[in-house]
């Protein structure tokens, strides 16, 4: 039974190693208010793209991601964005502007922003359809979206 599937317990990744460790488990609610959870995409590969409306970085980061889920969307990856933003118009204005059509869910207080271990933003994290970590990014430029990018073909087209 996969991670995912046998139910993840919350953990603090900053505590101890990240690759091959199960991802955290998580509840948030999506722009339209409806509640997710991280398990509910159980046997997807999942690239977390954790960003804000005031990062500068974030805004320059979207178009390599939304590539990505527009080229592997098909092929069982899931690309989650996890806005840090108080407000949830601020979120959806954002996403509409930068041009997101993956799900964008609302993380205001940054538990699971801190959940992850993750300390600055953009902050990525791809996991296996299993639900074990296997890849972890922070910050952007062009080689850390080409990285992102090889990593999850290399997940995608085995």
């Amino acid at each position: 039974m996969s991670a995912l599937a046998s139910g993840c317990k919350e953990m603090n990744l900053s505590e101890g190693g990240i690759m091959g460790a199960p991802a955290p488990d998580f509840s948030l609610r999506d722009l339209s208010g409806q509640t997710k959870r991280f398990s509910d995409w159980r046997g997807k590969a999942v690239l977390l793209d954790f960003w804000a409306a005031w990062c500068g970085s974030c805004r320059e980061s979207v178009p390599a991601y939304e590539r990505i889920y527009q080229r592997f969307h098909e092929k069982n990856l899931v690309v989650l964005g996890i806005d840090e933003d108080a407000e949830p118009g601020i979120a959806a204005t954002s996403a509409r502007k930068w041009g997101i059509s993956y799900p964008v869910l609302l993380d205001p207080r940054g538990r699971v922003f801190d959940a992850y271990g993750a300390r600055t933003m953009p902050a990525v994290f791809l996991i296996d359809s299993s639900g074990t970590m296997r890849g972890r990014w922070e910050g952007f430029d062009a080689s850390i979206a080409d990285e992102i990018q090889k990593a999850v073909r290399a997940m995608a087209e085995p």
